[in-house]
């Protein structure tokens, strides 16, 4: 039987449609970028503590000893075209078994997840019955989230986030042992650590499509929210919007700057021209780490590594 042109429409049809969907497929792959001193992590795997963050846009394995102050390495798993939050326990799985950091015998695992929705409560103020009604107050988060709390130690607060249900129960699928965390509450710690040698500073935090602001008048927490931003100039503006309802002194203003920023970008070179000292964060020098983490400025990857100023 010969083919006729309604069946080579069909056949042609079919085939850029495989072939849509094998690009679409490839386009969604993740990539990996690794900073792993491969020779001190088989030596003290069994010492280290292995804190797994989950972000809209990637997956992060960090790998430390912080006793004796080490850092074995760190793993990036980079989805910037799909949303991590969404991803299925087998393909979520499938990822993960992949990266180099995972499956090694850690003290103890942790989980961490990254969010704009939380809020910070004092613990005086807090009531476990009322944490969906605190956060709803400040946040929409979307239907079928699970509300979970947690006590940032040494601190007189309670962090309260909200998670999709579905990604919190198959993120404990994977890590059944792992503890539950969300990385506001390292963020605030070390932040807090940092402010006992500043003086009128806030501290910005820089995501894809959010920013925290967060600052402390004298050593108590004053101001800590998120803002999603679209541009450069929207940062700008909430953040001398925050020192202005925080009644900081234009001319004493001082930022430290986490996150999404580029030392050599344009963002820094704008916020130079409003504030009058402007720094990026710099990692704790009593710790070593991988000759790799040269490959990325200090202030990138700053909700990872945080976990390494906390107790």
């Amino acid at each position: 039987m010969g083919i006729n042109n309604e069946m080579i429409k069909i056949l042609t049809f079919g085939a850029l449609r495989k072939y849509t969907n094998l690009r679409m497929s490839k386009q969604a792959l993740p990539t990996t970028k690794n900073y792993i001193d491969r020779e001190q992590l088989s030596q003290i795997a069994s010492t280290c503590d292995l804190w797994i963050l989950f972000a809209a846009d990637k997956i992060t394995l960090l790998a430390a000893d912080k006793g004796n102050k080490r850092v074995a390495g760190l793993t990036v798993l980079e989805s910037p075209d799909t949303h991590i939050f969404q991803k299925g326990l087998f393909e979520l799985r499938g990822w993960i078994e992949e990266l180099e950091l995972y499956g090694l015998d850690y003290n103890n695992t942790h989980i961490v997840f990254e969010s704009p929705e939380y809020c910070i409560v004092p613990e005086a103020l807090f009531s476990a019955e009322k944490a969906e009604t605190i956060i709803a107050l400040q946040h929409e988060f979307p239907k079928f989230s699970a509300v979970l709390t947690n006590r940032i130690q040494q601190r007189d607060w309670v962090n309260v986030f909200a998670i999709p249900q579905l990604f919190v129960s198959t993120v404990k699928v994977i890590f059944p042992q792992a503890d539950v965390c969300h990385y506001a509450e390292f963020m605030l710690q070390a932040f807090a650590i940092i402010n006992q040698k500043q003086h009128d500073t806030l501290y910005v935090n820089i995501h894809p499509t959010y920013m925290d602001v967060v600052y402390f008048n004298g050593q108590e927490l004053s101001f800590s929210n998120t803002f999603k931003t679209e541009a450069d100039t929207d940062i700008i503006y909430f953040i001398l919007s925050v020192a202005e309802q925080q009644k900081i002194n234009g001319d004493k203003l001082k930022l430290v700057l986490t996150g999404d920023v580029n030392a050599n970008g344009a963002l820094l070179s704008l916020l130079k021209k409003y504030v009058p000292e402007v720094s990026l964060y710099k990692r704790d020098s009593e710790f070593s780490y991988p000759a790799s983490f040269r490959e990325f400025q200090d202030q990138q990857y700053f909700t990872s590594t945080a976990v390494l100023l906390c107790e």
